[in-house]
């Protein structure tokens, strides 16, 4: 068992977008990938997917989905399941 301190865990920046990891496989896991992140009014995450499901929880505020068809717009408290190689 591995525990990890929040304190310990380092913050990254880009522009609106502030990111700490909790878990990868640098960290000790071998299946499950953690982000936290911070998106300021203005960020954005270009469109992507990833070969695993993803989980998106939002805890404040909103965020806005783009799948390159669409617009969906998710209000805390909101969990979003997407499946492997979607979005």
């Amino acid at each position: 068992m591995i525990v990890l301190k929040e304190e310990q865990l380092p913050w990254s920046v880009v522009p609106r977008i502030t990111t700490r990891v909790h878990a990868q496989a640098a960290l000790g896991t071998r299946q499950t990938t953690l982000w936290e992140q911070r998106i300021e009014p203005g960020g954005f995450i270009p469109i992507h997917y990833h070969d695993t499901e993803e989980v998106i929880t939002v805890l404040e505020g909103a965020i806005t989905l783009n799948d390159g068809e669409s617009h969906r717009t998710l209000h805390a408290p909101a969990t979003l399941l997407i499946p492997a190689n979607e979005l």
